[in-house]
């Protein structure tokens, strides 16, 4: 006899009054099979009890290294489902049981970063490289500039170069000194008690029909060198004094007062 709602077998109470569905729970009257109503909130397999079916056994617990293999095998089996995610040339790929697959949306943002990353890249060397060849071409400019003012500015690192003729009124005293190289012609100075014309420095300083007169007329120190041609050099201190490694080389000059040195300088002509 079979269950007339899910055709399962049936069980008999000893009572044979009964018999239960092992599949549905469902009970019935025999031999009718009219299906007996379960109270509200009462288990039919607890109501089939008081009908006089046999309790339900209990399964037996899995022991203990039964459950540990079977939570490992559980595991085992999640992952061989889940796969494995692997990159190839930056993109992530799925491998698992089933075969290779790639996750579509994964890939595009993987791809759309990837590109972004190298198009910045590329931006940012390019900006770098523009910089770097600004500054390069700015010092070029710079130290180009710097030169030619050296050499174009009066005064300026000649090294040795053609004199340059200065403008001097002779109402003041006149210096020159670094790598100035200058020349004086056909002044008239007359500066009573003040040192007339100073020489320091590297400076070359050529004299030409000057006529000069103070508490010294020319005084030449430090590495410079005066060349004196023709005109009158008047002192009354001295007409020249020249000291550390200062030359003073005259040639047919009119001399009015000493002429004085010390240390390594040289004077000649006079």
């Amino acid at each position: 006899m079979t269950c007339p709602v899910c055709t399962a077998a049936l069980e008999f109470a000893p009572s044979g009054a009964h018999a239960r569905c092992g599949r549905c729970d469902r009970i019935f009257v025999l031999p009718a099979l009219d299906e007996v109503s379960v109270p509200v909130g009462v288990d039919p397999v607890e109501h089939g009890e008081t009908l006089g079916f046999p309790a339900a056994s209990m399964p037996m617990p899995v022991d203990p290294m039964t459950a540990t293999k079977n939570a490992f095998a559980a595991r085992a089996a999640e992952k061989a489902k889940a796969g494995v995610r692997v990159k190839f040339g930056g993109v992530a790929v799925d491998v698992g049981s089933g075969g290779v697959g790639v996750n579509t949306d994964r890939l595009e943002k993987d791809l759309k970063k990837k590109a972004g990353d190298t198009v910045s890249g590329w931006i940012w060397g390019c900006v770098g490289s523009v910089v770097i060849g600004g500054l390069v071409l700015l010092g070029f400019v710079v130290i180009g500039g710097i030169v030619t003012w050296q050499v174009l500015m009066p005064g300026g690192s000649s090294g040795g170069g053609a004199s340059e003729v200065a403008a001097w009124d002779g109402k003041a005293p006149f210096s020159c000194g670094g790598n100035d190289n200058v020349t004086l012609s056909g002044v008239s100075a007359a500066l009573p008690g003040q040192i007339a014309i100073t020489a320091g420095g590297n400076c070359e300083l050529t004299l030409e029909g000057v006529d000069v007169s103070g508490g010294t007329a020319v005084s030449a120190a430090g590495n410079a060198k005066v060349t004196v041609s023709g005109g009158r050099l008047a002192g009354t201190d001295a007409a020249v004094s020249a000291s550390a490694n200062a030359t003073v080389t005259a040639s047919g000059v009119k001399v009015e007062g000493e002429v004085k040195k010390k240390g390594g300088a040289k004077v000649s002509g006079f």
